[in-house]
């Protein structure tokens, strides 16, 4: 965050860099098809500034398979030289609860599926 002097005006670029929360949403499903690659989602993307820290809740919903083994793989891409840590809870392939395992951005676990329109949140 920038260092601001005694009686100096914040810039509104400013303002809506460090005052706002940046929020991405995802407006609608991404299909994809059968494939065990991972992919970047085209509409969770967010621009970070160097050297700074950020607080990042997710909240995602999905559905695919049936075959609950098959599942749903994340990862998160950060800067190089940055540290992503995080928590998350979800089912997994095995179709058990995951709650206490803490995750690196280039960690992939991975959620179990249970079905076309059956969601599952992680």
């Amino acid at each position: 965050m920038p260092v601001y002097a005694v009686g100096q005006v914040v810039g509104a670029a400013d303002v809506n860099a460090w005052f706002m929360p940046q929020v991405v949403y995802k407006p609608g499903d991404t299909s994809r098809s059968n494939t065990t690659t991972l992919a970047a989602d085209p509409d969770l993307t967010v621009p970070l500034t160097a050297n700074a820290a950020y607080w990042l809740h997710v909240f995602l919903l999905y559905e695919g398979s049936a075959t609950a083994s098959q599942g749903l793989k994340w990862n998160f891409t950060v800067p190089s030289g940055a540290n992503l840590r995080y928590h998350a809870t979800f089912t997994d392939t095995s179709n058990a609860q995951v709650t206490g395992n803490a995750y690196t951005g280039a960690a992939t676990p991975a959620g179990g599926t249970n079905g076309t329109g059956v969601l599952r949140g992680a």
